[in-house]
């Protein structure tokens, strides 16, 4: 080209900048320096506040106000997290209600519509996540099975988080109830549904709580598993809502990285906490995730930027 430069077209330099990771309008324009509606043209998106919007395959934006504030994405939780521990970047908690697969919940209580990881894929996932914590403090949630048939396949996954140096605080329990609020809810078989173990996890072995005191045993009705009304291993929200408050406060950073029925991130957003939540089927976001941020973010003033990708 006799020794002439090509000057990279606005278009490249934009489409380079999002490569390299996520990012919103906002920071897209101080990178590169190129003006917010320039980005947006390129981008191919409007300034619609309340509404999903992709700038990038994988991406989506839900912006109030102009603002945008935290990143979901929809893909494999294996393959995603140790890309954004590569990034830095660093969280304030983690709940852990990882799709596993045990003899006692195949054909059990919870019809398998999901894709499941194994102990070593839930290893690899526990590597990442052991990066991405903020301190050795940062509490971690985890929540399995009790099931008397399922246990020593259940322990494999636990033992990969004790492989990474993770010390438990306090362990308590998840009754599930019937909608009389005293009946033990039942599997398909009729028989009682066993509680699943829910455990505190940190680095050090110490925790500090945030809002409200430590409270690891709840009795609570189960949410619906039919229809478009629940998600098979959706939790209830009364307990997301409590060990939210116990381990984080308002603006801080929570990491999910087994979505599922949306009813964590929706709960965090409503608490004015923010969200890095990874779900890899693309049925789940549309129908779960999805509208339920959408319900939670319109009672409060806050902005979230969500990136979701299909699978």
């Amino acid at each position: 080209m006799n020794g002439q430069t090509l000057v990279p077209t606005q278009k490249e330099i934009v489409q380079q900048t999002i490569e390299r990771n996520p990012k919103s309008i906002k920071e897209i324009a101080d990178e590169t320096k190129i003006l917010e509606p320039n980005i947006r043209r390129i981008l191919g998106i409007g300034a619609k506040e309340g509404v999903f919007e992709r700038i990038d395959r994988g991406v989506y934006i839900l912006s109030r106000k102009g603002e945008d504030i935290a990143y979901i994405h929809t893909a494999d939780a294996v393959e995603t997290l140790p890309k954004l521990a590569e990034q830095g970047i660093k969280v304030d908690m983690v709940f852990l209600d990882p799709p596993y697969t045990t003899p006692a919940v195949k054909g059990g209580n919870r019809p398998q519509r999901y894709d499941v990881i194994s102990p070593e894929e839930f290893g690899k996932v526990m590597r990442a996540i052991s990066r991405l914590i903020k301190n050795d403090d940062t509490p971690v949630y985890y929540i399995a099975s009790k099931a008397p048939s399922g246990l020593k396949e259940m322990a494999r996954y636990t033992q990969q988080i004790f492989n990474v140096g993770f010390k438990i605080v306090a362990q308590g329990e998840y009754t599930k109830l019937q909608k009389d609020k005293i009946s033990l809810a039942t599997n398909p078989q009729g028989k009682s549904i066993t509680p699943e173990v829910l455990i505190l996890f940190t680095k050090s072995g110490k925790f500090v709580e945030k809002e409200i005191p430590r409270n690891l045993t709840f009795r609570l009705v189960r949410p619906a598993i039919a229809g478009k009304e629940g998600y098979p291993t959706q939790k209830p929200a009364e307990m997301l809502e409590s060990i939210i408050k116990q381990g984080t406060l308002p603006g801080d950073m929570l990491l999910d990285p087994f979505a599922g029925s949306g009813t964590a991130p929706a709960k965090v957003i409503e608490l004015k906490r923010r969200i890095i939540a990874i779900e890899k089927s693309f049925d789940a976001v549309e129908r779960f995730i999805k509208p339920r941020i959408k319900e939670a973010l319109n009672p409060i003033k806050t902005q979230m930027a969500f990136g979701f990708a299909s699978v």
